[in-house]
């Protein structure tokens, strides 16, 4: 694969490698996409996995890490030179911009680190532009007379309100601006909105021997049209008024910004003078209101003469809501929704009878309305909400209807029974009252320290008795608020054969050793926010049960967990071991091993006593093994010692490496002779340095 032609390439960087970065840029009228890809160009062969990759956009520099692991393979041969073939893609990234009235200049930075075999770090920096937007001038011709306003510019797709400058000519009075130098009718007044993307030249209209009225909407639409004075003769302001969403027309005024009303429609205007009068407003405008006249459960009957009336009942299977709202803009339309408590939406009501009373007035209304067909249950909770909209915006009220409250009630087949509310569940007392329990249980269920053995008792509220005395009772099955049985601490377990999945769990504490950060036992604890379902918003951390290692901790949120995150206590993970290398055998050796499980840089260090011997040479060394015991790999860290003497002489041994998840170090004492050597008990130290 090769890279776009027009990529800019950085130097060659550490004699090997360039970083590339091509950009494509895509302009409509208002916005600019940018597509941005990345490249790796080597002079060798390359097989790498091991890759940090850093993008920042407007930025010089890049600091921040959008991915790791990259895995970089090049398919060309190695000494193949600057072969296109040698070239790899890393990401690409994409933007929107939109397009503003000058041009904008973005600079990104890329940098890939460690990269290949001496570990590079490779950068390079480069910029692109997001162009302004198009733009369009309006110019104006006075066309014989003087003072014509200065030219505008309008940019591509906004709106340009004229200027209010007017130009003069003696003898003539200026009616406004039209598109052409001979034209007898204005197109445009001053302070008119012009929205075409293209440029223009307006010429001034003039009129001999009288004046002109103009009217402008100041912002509003339909102003009255111009108005003719002759020299000397009165004229009546017009009666037409004009229009805006949201205020109310107070009068007219002489200057755009004024705040005082100089004319108003039906007014005489006595002044041999070409004038603009501007519309001054009022803001009118607020959201629907709302106000519940009725609301409440009915029983539907017959008058009679066969008409359907609803009668208040609180063991009604109908809603009545009787909804009174006003708004200020037209058109107008109300909505009714109901839910049942526990439901995860609303439906929109049908309306069984629907009546509009004669109060309805202007932009006022009442709308009464039976609902339910019949269907709604007694024993329920019910939330119902009014929506009101106009033109502009809505608002809306939502209301709670409870279940018939009942003193004692019985489930349908007699298997349910609740206090202080309708029954619902099958198999369950339900209480719906602070609760004080004087006894509840025969003698053969107490210990006899006074503990409760067993109850199936499960309780919102509970009220302790004044007249209970040590030692009190204790619940062995106590519900939280969302249905899940209080653990006290104790972690749930599902044994082989029923692992607890964490990603789905809604116990609080669980043991598990499925899908766990280590892959093995952990404690997974888990705490909710708002609901408890598999989908709710939580966090989870983990602690090892039976192996070493350290805390981890990750959260779903939006639907997706993130990666298990270690908890380090300090700024590494740091293990300690001792071993006793005690045979001349390495398969039987008493040692103590440790197994890498993150993948980083470790440092390795150890420490022994050597026995006394007067020749030769002993070799101490840290290094991996493999499962059947075999010394593989490079070493980690090793030391020499040459004619220890006839004392035993302690000796360290330190060094570092990168070593991969799943590797097993372990110290290993060897004599000139290639053999093992028996040694005292010895402790080495594994140190995490980096990722």
């Amino acid at each position: 694969m090769a890279a776009p032609s027009g990529t800019s390439w950085s130097g060659i960087q550490n004699s090997y490698h360039r970083l590339g970065i091509y950009i494509s840029i895509v302009n409509d009228d208002s916005k600019t996409n940018v597509t941005i890809e990345t490249w790796i160009w080597t002079k060798w062969a390359s097989s790498d996995d091991k890759n940090k990759y850093y993008f920042d956009n407007e930025s010089t520099s890049a600091t921040t890490i959008v991915g790791e692991n990259l895995v970089i393979q090049h398919t060309g041969s190695s000494g193949s030179g600057w072969s296109t073939t040698n070239q790899t893609k890393l990401r690409t990234h994409t933007y929107v911009y939109d397009r503003s009235s000058s041009d904008r200049i973005i600079s990104c930075a890329a940098k890939l680190a460690p990269f290949g075999g001496n570990e590079s770090t490779v950068t390079h920096t480069t910029s692109y532009t997001i162009p302004a937007i198009d733009n369009y001038t309006v110019a104006y011709d006075a066309n014989g007379g003087t003072g014509a306003p200065s030219t505008q510019t309008k940019w591509q797709g906004e709106e340009l309100v004229l200027s209010t400058v007017t130009p003069t000519k003696t003898g003539c009075v200026f009616v406004g601006w039209g598109i052409s130098a001979d034209a007898s009718d204005a197109s445009y007044e001053p302070g008119a909105k012009y929205t075409t993307d293209e440029s223009i030249v307006l010429y001034a209209v003039w009129s001999t021997g009288s004046y002109v009225i103009i009217y402008s909407a100041n912002g509003g639409e339909n102003p009255p049209a111009p108005q003719t004075k002759e020299h000397g003769e009165d004229i009546i302001i017009a009666s037409d008024i004009p229009t805006r969403a949201k205020y109310k027309f107070l009068g007219w005024g002489v200057s755009s910004t004024s705040t005082t009303v100089s004319y108003s429609a039906g007014d005489t205007y006595t002044v041999d003078k070409t004038i603009m009068l501007y519309a001054i407003w009022e803001s009118s405008y607020s959201r629907p209101r709302i106000s519940i006249t009725t609301f409440h459960r009915s029983v539907e009957s017959e008058d009679g003469q066969g008409k359907k009336i609803y009668t208040q009942s609180d063991v009604g299977t109908f809603f009545t809501i009787k909804v009174y709202y006003e708004v200020d803009a037209e058109p107008v339309s109300c909505k009714i929704e109901w839910r049942p408590s526990g439901g995860s939406s609303w439906s929109e009501a049908v309306a069984h009878d629907v009546s509009i009373p004669s109060d309805t007035y202007g932009y006022s209304s009442t709308l009464l309305l039976n609902l339910g067909n019949g269907e709604v249950d007694t024993d329920k909770t019910y939330y119902v909400r009014a929506i009101v909209f106009d033109e502009y915006d809505n608002s809306s009220i939502t209301l709670t209807l409870p279940g018939t409250k009942y003193a004692i009630d019985f489930l349908a087949g007699g298997n349910g029974a609740a206090f202080g509310k309708p029954a619902e569940t099958e198999g369950m007392l339900e209480i719906d009252w602070i609760t004080r329990i004087n006894a509840i249980m025969s003698a053969e269920d107490i210990s006899a320290d006074g503990s409760i053995l067993a109850s199936k008792g499960e309780f919102d509220t509970l009220e302790a008795s004044t007249s209970i005395s040590s030692p009190l009772g204790t619940f062995t099955r106590l519900y939280d608020a969302k249905g899940t049985k209080y653990s006290n601490g104790i972690a749930s377990y599902g044994g082989s054969s029923d692992p607890i999945n964490p990603d789905t769990t809604l116990e609080h504490l669980v043991l598990t050793n499925t899908n766990t950060p280590n892959g093995g036992f952990m404690f997974i604890k888990t705490e909710f926010y708002q609901s408890k379902t598999d989908t709710s918003n939580r966090v989870q951390t983990a602690l090892p049960y039976n192996s070493d290692g350290c805390p981890y901790m990750r959260r779903y949120y939006n639907n997706a967990w993130t990666s298990w995150i270690p908890l380090h206590a300090g700024p590494a993970d740091v293990c300690s071991k001792t071993g006793d290398a005690t045979t001349t055998t390495s398969t039987s050796l008493t040692v103590a091993e440790w197994t890498v499980t993150e993948a980083g840089v470790y440092g390795v260090s150890g420490y022994v006593y050597w026995a006394a011997n007067s020749s030769g040479y002993r070799v101490l060394l840290l290094r991996n093994v493999d499962s059947a015991d075999a010394q593989i790999g490079a070493a980690i860290a090793q030391d020499r010692r040459y004619n220890v003497g006839s004392g035993q002489i302690g000796q360290n041994v330190s060094g570092f490496r990168r070593v991969a998840k799943g590797t097993k170090i372990r110290m290993v004492a060897l004599q000139n002779s290639g053999g093992d050597l028996a040694i005292s008990p010895y402790v080495f130290d594994i140190v995490k340095i980096s990722p």
